[in-house]
C-alpha cells in the first residue's frame, strides 16, 4: 500500500485539530467584588418564566451575571459593588386569554423592561464611591437595540442591565 503526502498531512492535521479541542479551558475567575441581592424577589411585579407562576430564580440568577459580567469592566478590583434589586418587571408579557400559551411571553413595545435597585460603589479604603436609587427603564427597547442575539432569553432585559453599568459607571 502506498503512502499518499497528501493524506498523511491531512491525518498529522485531524490529529492536531483533535488534541486542540479536547485541551481543557480554564473557567473565567469569578466575580467576588461585586454583589447582586434580591429583596423580596416574590413581591417582584414580575420575574416569571410561566403565567401564574412566582419568579424563577434561574432568571434572578441571569440578570445577575449579566451585571456581574458588565461591572467588572468599570469596578476595579480593589472596589466592592453592592447592588440590591427591589423590582424587577421582564419585557413583554404572558397572554392568558390564549390556550395553550400561557409559557409564551408576548413582546410588544407597550411592554417594556423595568428594574428598580440600589447600589454602593466603595473604594479600597472602604469610603463610599458612588451610591443611588435607579430605576431602569427603556421605553424604546424594541428599536434601539441590534438585532442580534434578540432570541436569546431575557435579551432586553440584560441589554437594560448592560446599558445603565455603563452609563453609570463608564469612566
Amino acid at each position: 500500500m502506498k503512502n499518499h503526502p497528501s493524506l498523511a498531512t491531512l491525518v498529522a492535521f485531524a490529529t492536531i485539530l483533535v488534541a486542540g479541542c479536547n485541551t481543557p479551558t480554564t473557567p473565567p475567575a469569578p466575580v467576588t467584588n461585586i454583589t447582586v441581592t434580591y429583596h423580596e424577589p416574590e413581591k417582584f411585579t414580575d420575574a416569571q418564566s410561566t403565567f401564574g407562576s412566582g419568579y424563577d430564580q434561574s432568571y434572578l440568577d441571569q440578570l445577575s451575571n449579566e451585571l456581574k459580567r458588565t461591572a467588572k469592566q468599570y469596578v476595579k478590583a480593589d472596589q466592592k459593588l453592592d447592588v440590591t434589586v427591589t423590582d424587577v418587571d421582564l419585557a413583554g408579557e404572558f397572554n392568558p386569554s390564549r390556550s395553550g400559551l400561557n409559557d409564551v411571553r408576548i413582546i410588544k413595545e407597550i411592554y417594556r423592561p423595568r428594574i428598580a435597585l440600589t447600589f454602593k460603589l466603595t473604594g479600597a479604603d472602604g469610603k463610599v464611591i458612588k451610591e443611588g436609587d435607579r430605576t431602569l427603564t427603556d421605553s424604546y427597547f424594541m428599536t434601539n437595540v441590534l438585532t442580534v442575539n434578540r432570541d436569546e432569553p431575557l435579551f432586553y432585559d440584560k441589554n437594560l442591565i448592560a446599558t445603565w453599568v455603563r452609563d453609570e459607571f463608564k469612566p
